[in-house]
């Protein structure tokens, strides 16, 4: 059968600024792993469960877009009766998800409930852009660790003054100080300036950008870091950016510099940059230099650092799901996760998310006993008599408030799911179909639709006074929030609270509150 809505939609492949969601639901932890699979919406590439919770189908429902690509993943079966292939290199194979998982893929309309050829020349490209793009876990993953330098206006429309030939005694210290190294010559007058101080032990007293302020002089070059090969640091101070010259050569032989003479004798500033990245850390020892003492039991787990990400998420949860607060305004498994145009990019759905259900890092032990007694399938008879089966009661409220959240009131949701046998999607085309009528009152009150879509009321109190108490903590190294390291402080109560410090796996007992508060990057506060 036809699909009229494939005929009516403009369908584009996702562009490298896109984020696609092609690994889990957004709303919720279910996965391509799963027996349904997950649909990947073909207009925003937004990714919906296909199982129990649906949120595809609730996402098609709110936005209008009908068209998904279901993707399905299973692990392949390895035959161990195969004699193993002999060995004719020394080499490790690396394995890839093709030799490990099967994945299955088909394009559906879900309005339409039919199945469409993913071959199409229509379908074909936006597919295939599907499957290849980047996922957003990757993209955030190599936006952490890459740093892709550019050139800028100012270095493109330089205009150097008078050239000179500077005497190598004139290039061995600051022109303002002594210094002899993290020297740094601009570009646009010869002045040499040190730069400013870096940590891992660089000394610098920041003349260069005293020069640059000064004279309005923008770009300059590193010294020590200049190469044969055309490479050096080069920073912008009117953009504050590092920035890459491609006419490096031309501009150093107007000072009298030859590149290819050059040899590199400091660290360059990604070098010094990744060598902080594998050493930056909080201290763990006291004032005295003593080890902070360690701490074990409940809400005192950390967090093993496996060498690749930089825990900036966990670190934000932990801190704050210490407070009661915390968890009573996200850990609300019961409630339906806001309805917003982006869920991956909306904090309080992320949040709840996480506590809705357990995880691979959280399992929870079977309720079925081990001896479990035979159940008698006479009960299961009555589905045979030609009535649907009834719908689960439980679900009833969370059907009503999902309408609800949608615009529509109580009485025409009751109404609609009514009509339609407890149908989520069926229900919704009858509401649709039908917006006068008012549905079914009951006992209550009528009541106009609006005022069930009301929004709920603001978080928190507008009460005063209003006193706060510092409860935790988050605090960060680094040279931005991609890079360094991240910790939390979180104040314990008791008769005599104490701050205790989670630096990945190691919790201990906070010493130095100084650091606390020299690296603080996010803050939480409980009213009191």
């Amino acid at each position: 059968m036809a699909c009229p809505h494939l005929d009516s939609l403009t369908l584009r492949p996702p562009t490298a600024a896109q984020s696609v969601y092609r690994e889990d639901c957004t709303q919720c932890f279910d996965s391509i792993d799963d027996a349904a699979g997950l649909d990947v919406c073909l207009q925003c590439f937004n990714g919906g469960c296909a199982g129990e919770r649906n949120h595809a189908s609730l996402h098609r429902a709110l936005w209008s877009h009908p068209l998904v690509l279901n993707i399905r993943r299973s692990r392949k079966v390895v035959v161990r009766d195969e004699p193993p292939f002999k060995m004719s290199k020394l080499a490790i194979a690396a394995e890839t998800d093709e030799d490990r998982y099967d994945t299955k893929t088909t394009v559906r309309c879900l309005e339409c409930s039919t199945e469409l050829d993913q071959t199409s020349e229509k379908l074909a490209p936006v597919v295939e852009g599907i499957l290849k793009a980047n996922t957003f876990s990757r993209k955030e993953e190599v936006k952490a660790w890459e740093q892709e330098l550019t050139s800028c206006e100012h270095i493109l429309l330089l205009q150097q003054s008078e050239g000179r030939t500077i005497e190598p005694a004139g290039l061995g210290h600051c022109s303002s100080c002594d210094l002899k190294e993290n020297l740094w010559l601009c570009l646009e007058c010869g002045a040499l300036g040190c730069g400013r101080k870096q940590m891992g032990g660089v000394d610098g007293n920041s003349h260069a950008l005293a020069h640059a302020t000064d004279s309005g002089h923008g770009v300059a070059v590193k010294l020590g870091s200049i190469t044969p090969e055309g490479t050096a640091d080069v920073y912008c101070y009117k953009c504050d950016d590092e920035r890459i010259d491609s006419d490096l050569n031309q501009h150093l032989a107007h000072w009298g510099i030859i590149l290819a003479e050059q040899q590199k004798t400091e660290k360059s500033l990604t070098e010094m940059q990744i060598e902080q990245n594998l050493k930056w850390d909080f201290s763990m020892t006291n004032e005295d230099g003593q080890e902070l003492k360690p701490l074990t039991g409940p809400s005192l787990t950390g967090l093993k650092n496996l060498g690749n990400f930089l825990l900036p998420g966990e670190y934000h949860l932990g801190a704050g799901v210490d407070m009661p607060s915390f968890k009573t305004r996200y850990f609300q498994p019961n409630l339906d996760l806001p309805v917003v145009e982006d869920p991956a990019a909306d904090f309080d759905t992320q949040l709840r998310k996480i506590g809705r259900r357990p995880t691979l890092w959280a399992v929870t032990p079977s309720p079925t006993p081990e001896s479990a007694p035979c159940r008698d399938e006479t009960p299961h008879l009555t589905y045979l008599k030609g009535a649907p089966p009834p719908a689960a009661t439980r679900r009833i409220p969370r059907r009503l408030r999902c309408f609800g959240a949608m615009g529509f009131g109580a009485p025409q949701a009751k109404k609609a799911l009514r009509e339609t046998s407890g149908d989520v999607e069926r229900a919704v085309e009858w509401l649709f179909s039908h917006p006068d009528d008012q549905g079914t009152f009951d006992d209550e009150a009528a009541a106009p639709a609006a005022e069930s879509a009301k929004p709920a009321e603001p978080a928190g109190s507008a009460a005063v006074p209003a006193n706060f108490q510092l409860q935790s903590i988050v605090c960060h190294k680094g040279t931005s929030i991609h890079a360094g390291h991240y910790v939390a402080f979180i104040r314990q109560a008791g008769d005599h609270p104490s701050w205790v410090l989670f630096n990945d796996e190691k919790v201990v007992e906070a010493g130095e509150v100084e650091e606390m508060r020299k690296f603080a990057y996010v803050y939480f506060f409980k009213r009191v």
